[in-house]
């Protein structure tokens, strides 16, 4: 998961590094001569800006790659489950609200703030909310 939001700036670092490289690639370290002026040369203003346009719009769908991200994953370890506690030798069944970022192996915490560790006899179900 901790590579899901390090991979938009892979791209990012990424995009930097093609821009400096197209940037020197395309410097000339002379003026150009008369008899180059009607050369691919001269369209460069508009291919620059489009290669600007296309590395501004690249960036941004990163950012909100990114940003839709970290939402999703908030909001996934923010729902409200149901977690059922099971007295496997009785079959007594105890049902308890937590937060699903709040349910860790064995124990849990509840919505109404009790930490509940279940014993070697007891098994949890969790299911989507109420």
């Amino acid at each position: 998961m901790f590579w899901k939001y390090l991979f938009p700036f892979f791209l990012l670092g990424g995009m930097y590094w093609l821009g400096k490289r197209s940037t020197r690639r395309n410097v000339t370290p002379h003026a150009p001569n008369l008899a180059q002026r009607h050369t691919i040369m001269d369209f460069q203003p508009t291919s620059r800006k489009a290669f600007h346009a296309t590395a501004i719009t690249i960036v941004l769908v990163v950012t909100g790659m990114l940003a839709w991200f970290v939402y999703n994953d908030w909001r996934a370890a923010h729902q409200v489950v149901e977690v059922r506690v099971i007295h496997v030798q009785s079959g007594q069944v105890t049902t308890y609200e937590a937060m699903k970022n709040k349910v860790q192996g064995r124990s849990f915490l509840s919505l109404d703030g009790r930490r509940i560790t279940l014993a070697d006899v007891e098994r949890m179900e969790v299911t989507e909310g109420p």
